[in-house]
């Protein structure tokens, strides 16, 4: 599997999980998109994250709005943040 698929893989059961406990905004940090890629991890930096999860077909694949990426950027410290669409929005 290709790097971007299974950081999206980890950020789209992220959002899973938020749908399912009724969140409408969520925010992660790129180094917990690693640290949850374990020992496939080893070579995955936060530029990959960043670059895997803010494209526009991720977002809209996913349904959520990309509100932003703070802090340094890019870096394991930097958050993206997503507000969730209703399903209904489709």
């Amino acid at each position: 599997m290709v790097v971007a698929d299974q950081i999206r893989s980890v950020v789209r059961s992220i959002v899973e999980e938020a749908r399912r406990r009724g969140e409408t905004v969520i925010a992660f940090r790129c180094g917990d998109i690693i640290r949850r890629l374990g020992s496939d991890a080893t070579d995955v930096t936060a530029v990959q994250v960043c670059q895997a999860v803010t494209q526009k077909d991720f977002c809209k694949g996913v349904g959520v709005n990309l509100i932003g990426c703070f802090g340094p950027t890019p870096c394991r410290g930097t958050v993206i943040v997503y507000a969730l669409q209703d399903s209904s929005e489709d």
